[in-house]
């Protein structure tokens, strides 16, 4: 704080092929490209939750970012994710609430329960590590993903499974985080509400 904010734009050829942030359809597996890193330089949790503004931002690899959404690309091209979402603001556990609430039409759950990367839990959650992308996709797609990210030499972990009306993270098979879909969205989509209320 305070970060420049960069706009961009780009072409979409087919719109069709347009891949949405919200999880879709219950029993697809969810991935993540890219991997976490114990950053929490400038992130939001060091802000909101200690109140402290500090740390270096986290690395940027130009050459993994550049993997990650090739990656990306070429699996929403050729119709084998349901669902693309970034990890920024906020980290993992605020990119999966997003996944799991953003169409408040049809939300749907999910069970998180492979995301031992070997770091702090804080940094785990909420750390803004850059260059990742959680997908969702049918099991039976799961092969043709992962030979994809093979080919651009993409690190890509499968972490958990969409269904049900619960967010549940669990780090070394012990549950960090239950929460209902009616509670992550009403803090979500009531927040300026309570701070207009403050």
């Amino acid at each position: 704080f305070p970060t420049p904010a960069i706009g961009m734009v780009g072409i979409v050829h087919n719109l069709k092929k347009i891949c949405k942030q919200y999880f879709k359809k219950k029993n697809e597996m969810v991935v993540l490209l890219g991997t976490c890193k114990e950053e929490l330089g400038g992130s939001q949790y060091l802000k909101e939750i200690h109140k402290i503004i500090k740390g270096d931002a986290p690395d940027l690899d130009l050459s993994l970012e550049e993997t990650v959404q090739a990656t990306a690309r070429e699996a929403i091209n050729k119709g084998l994710v349901s669902s693309a979402h970034d990890c920024s603001e906020g980290g993992l556990a605020i990119a999966l609430a997003e996944s799991c609430i953003s169409n408040k039409d049809n939300m749907l759950g999910a069970v998180i329960d492979n995301i031992n990367f070997g770091i702090r839990l804080d940094a785990l959650l909420f750390g803004e590590s850059q260059s990742r992308i959680i997908l969702s996709c049918k099991s039976d797609s799961v092969a043709k993903v992962k030979n994809i990210a093979n080919k651009y030499k993409t690190p890509l972990h499968i972490i958990g499974k969409t269904g049900g009306k619960k967010l549940i993270i669990l780090n070394n098979k012990r549950k960090i985080i239950s929460l209902s879909l009616q509670e992550l969205s009403n803090a979500w989509r009531k927040s300026l509400e309570r701070q207009i209320s403050l």
